[in-house]
């Protein structure tokens, strides 16, 4: 009789080190884990299929309440955020998952003045 061999997933998943960004709008702060949860991949990647703008809009709010919540979602929309800025956090909060943004500890402040300035640290790039 043969024995069955087991990949135990759940074990190396329970092992990993669990990170956290926390992220603030309008005043209040969340903390989202430092990996992109996988619904969100592959909701864009149907979005892309179908080529279909509403796809790829839904698939922005997907990622959003993915990543902070639905109630969450819902109360930054109550205080006034509009879809682009909502889109905007997504990427951003992607970007520092993935490390593209600089060090950890620095602050990051975006601007939507005329002079489309984004700070990063002690950085200062033109948009």
């Amino acid at each position: 009789m043969s024995k069955n061999k087991v990949l135990n997933f759940d074990l190396f998943m329970q092992e990993k080190e669990k990170k956290s960004l926390d992220v603030v709008v309008f005043g209040d702060k969340y903390t989202v884990p430092m990996e992109i949860p996988a619904i969100v991949p592959v909701m864009m990647a149907r979005a892309e299929e179908g080529a279909n703008e509403n796809e790829g809009t839904k698939a922005v709010m997907l990622a959003a309440d993915a990543l902070f919540g639905k109630e969450n979602v819902t109360k930054m929309c109550r205080k006034g955020i509009s879809a682009s800025d909502l889109a905007t956090l997504v990427q951003q909060v992607f970007a520092q998952i993935n490390g593209t943004d600089q060090d950890e500890d620095d602050t990051e402040e975006l601007s939507d003045e005329e002079s489309r300035v984004v700070r990063i640290g002690n950085k200062q790039a033109k948009k």
